[in-house]
């Protein structure tokens, strides 16, 4: 989706930490391409907390969540920005944790907590901690350098609805580059396979 370009430009920014996003359904990365995805940031400046979510499907999604690990206000509300056909990162009245949102078809909703909320992040379990797969830049624009502790064996790019977009093989090497000029601007999920197993991160093409 092109709207994930501008939620990310606007609420992500420089320096915010990734924080682990856990689903109740348990969907692989790639199954959720194909429906819903979700990711989460912490902004130590302001004191923040930043929720983004993908609608890929056709239909509205019914969409709660609940804050862990994390010292301040325990009572947390959100105000939803939401891109869609008919909403331009659109703010909608603010929810709080447990409330349900519905996320409209093929949308981006991007959910931004009060400034000064957080009053410590140190407790914040951050994704993947063991990762060892790196995606420089990211965003990126035509070339991306993909690399690792490990050897690489195969890197292999989906689009947001699944459908497999670009593959390099037989690397066996710890550090590679793609060329992806080629792809269309949007979200992918890289799936780098090395000595140490399959591991995915998600990348944002300009």
């Amino acid at each position: 989706l092109l709207y994930t370009l501008g939620q990310y430009s606007r609420f992500v920014r420089p320096g915010m930490k990734r924080v682990e996003a856990k689903r109740s359904d348990n969907l692989s990365v790639v199954d959720a391409l194909k429906n819903d995805m979700y990711s989460s940031y912490i902004n130590e400046a302001t004191q923040q907390v930043v929720i983004i979510a993908t609608n890929s499907r056709t239909v509205k999604r019914p969409f709660t969540f609940k804050v862990e690990n994390i010292s301040g206000n325990t009572d947390l509300e959100f105000t939803p920005y939401v891109t869609s056909e008919g909403d331009n990162m659109k703010a909608y009245p603010k929810i709080k944790e447990g409330d349900v949102f519905k996320i409209p078809p093929l949308s981006v909703v991007t959910f931004v907590s009060g400034s000064g909320d957080i009053s410590s992040v140190t407790t914040v379990k951050e994704e993947d901690k063991n990762r060892d797969i790196h995606i420089q830049p990211n965003p990126v624009r035509d070339e991306v350098t993909v690399s690792s502790g490990s050897s690489i064996k195969n890197v292999t790019l989906y689009d947001v609805y699944g459908k497999l977009v670009y593959r390099q093989s037989d690397i066996n090497e710890k550090i590679c580059k793609l060329s992806l000029s080629g792809l269309l601007p949007g979200m992918y999920v890289v799936k780098v396979e090395t000595d140490n197993g399959c591991k995915t991160q998600k990348m944002i093409k300009k």
